[in-house]
């Protein structure tokens, strides 16, 4: 296993879990992803005539979620660990880490504004009505797999690396997949409790989340002008 492998084991050995929760939490509360959530669990709950069906349905859709975040995390480590990452490339693993932790303060930051893809998952079958338990679970899959670009950095280039650096643990990803799946869970609660409470939760919440997250963006910049910099003075000496 390479260098680079122990040196991120090392940073986040004492709390691998924590680490994979909050990250799923970070990827769950970017205004792009509770969007799609809100757009893919009104399209779902088409036809659901009670609260307990329109919670059955986001329960499905959450469940879709966490398969694919579990999934995909176990396949890219396992597929990573049969590979044996040369000691040349080392040091450029831990400078992409730092440049990954600057973007995802950028896109935290909305310095620069991107949109995922997760509008097209919920086209694919609009004009249906009532959907059954397996559209819903494969809505919640595929919605998983278009990662806005702040999650999809967070995803591939920090909690699948620390999948690999836990000896490819599925408790991991199994974490990341709680965390990113609390804030949807309250969402569909809210949701079946009525409507007019999510637009107004939604606009309370975007209120408070734009400050979290210029603080969390700030905290990712710091950190990766960190990473680069202690790689630039280790070589330097």
């Amino acid at each position: 296993m390479s260098d680079f492998i122990y040196a991120l084991q090392g940073r986040f050995q004492d709390m691998p879990l924590l680490t994979a929760l909050l990250l799923g939490v970070l990827v769950a509360i970017s205004p792009c992803t509770i969007a799609a959530n809100l757009a893919a669990l009104s399209f779902v709950s088409v036809g659901c005539d009670s609260k307990k069906s329109t919670l059955y349905q986001g329960a499905i859709l959450v469940l879709g979620k966490s398969l694919s975040y579990v999934v995909l995390a176990i396949f890219l480590s396992q597929f990573a660990g049969a590979m044996e990452i040369s000691d040349q490339y080392a040091d450029t693993y831990v400078k992409i880490i730092g440049l990954l932790f600057i973007v995802v303060g950028v896109l935290m930051l909305d310095i620069v504004h991107m949109h995922g893809l997760e509008d097209l998952i919920v086209r694919m079958f609009k004009g249906e009505n009532k959907k059954t338990v397996v559209q819903t679970l494969l809505v919640g899959m595929l919605l998983a797999l278009a990662f806005c670009p702040d999650g999809a950095v967070l995803y591939f280039g920090m909690m699948v690396p620390l999948t690999i650096a836990e000896s490819h643990s599925v408790m991991v990803p199994l974490f990341f997949a709680i965390g990113a799946a609390i804030p949807l869970l309250v969402v569909v609660a809210i949701y079946a409790y009525g409507m007019e409470r999510v637009v107004s939760m939604q606009t309370k919440f975007f209120s408070a989340n734009a400050m979290v997250r210029k603080f969390v963006g700030a905290m990712f910049i710091i950190a990766g002008i960190c990473f680069i910099t202690e790689f630039i003075f280790h070589h330097a000496h």
